[in-house]
């Protein structure tokens, strides 16, 4: 319920400040006496875009400040403030917070009836909010939503269960694949150094070509001493 609506420097407002009793209130007037500026105030609240044609004093701070006492009774003060630069600033319970954590609460309290506008009774969970309070279905809804809460722990758990089971699957699949191809290499012992050993010949192979036919090379060469070939072939293989 609003029980209080401050309204500063908007529209054709300089400053305003009114308190509404409990109960019904109905404000009326001819058109043009100010109705649809209380309600555009109020709109800021629930996070209406503003521009330069709310200021009724283009060097002053715009501030639009309702307080409300919620169905349990507790009392819920929401501000906005708009600068002449446009920027924007909300307020909840003297704390800030962003228009979009300001526009949840105001949605929550405030509801703006208008023709062709949107209403919160087309929308399913307003609905459902409204049957349960009626039906007083508080400790319910609460025993409802811990356990509701609980199976989707339950269901994210089994989730991560079956990824890790997949993941070992995976693991022991790929495991006894290596495990057949060296069954299959039927190794012995010592084979390993022995196949080491020839990988390293063999990835030398073009060196070790190359310098045999340098050494041959010089031992079928008759110039020179037979001893000074034979060191310098010696020295290519």
């Amino acid at each position: 319920m609003l029980k209080r609506l401050s309204i500063t420097n908007y529209a054709l407002i300089s400053a305003l400040d009114i308190e509404f009793p409990d109960g019904l209130i109905i404000i009326t007037g001819e058109t043009g006496a100010g109705k649809s500026i209380l309600l555009g105030a109020i709109s800021l609240l629930l996070g209406k875009r503003a521009d330069a044609s709310i200021f009724n004093d283009s060097e002053r701070n715009c501030v639009v400040e309702g307080e409300f006492t919620a169905t349990d009774g507790t009392e819920i003060i929401l501000r906005r403030v708009i600068t002449p630069a446009g920027r924007s600033r909300s307020f909840l319970n003297d704390e800030p917070v962003t228009l979009a954590g300001l526009t949840e609460i105001s949605s929550q309290i405030i509801d703006i009836h208008e023709q062709h506008s949107h209403l919160m009774i087309r929308n399913a969970d307003f609905r459902m909010n409204v049957v349960d309070h009626y039906a007083d279905n508080g400790g319910l809804l609460a025993e409802y939503r811990a356990i509701h809460g609980e199976c989707e722990k339950l269901a994210a758990d089994i989730e991560s269960l079956r990824r890790k089971i997949a993941a070992a699957d995976a693991d022991a699949e790929y495991r006894e694949f290596q495990l057949s191809r060296l069954t299959e290499a039927a190794l012995v012992p010592g084979e390993l150094e022995e196949l080491e050993s020839e990988q390293k010949v063999l990835a030398h192979a073009e060196e070790i070509r190359s310098g045999v036919s340098e050494a041959y090379a010089l031992l079928d060469d008759e110039d020179g001493s037979v001893v000074a070939r034979v060191k310098e072939a010696a020295s290519k293989v």
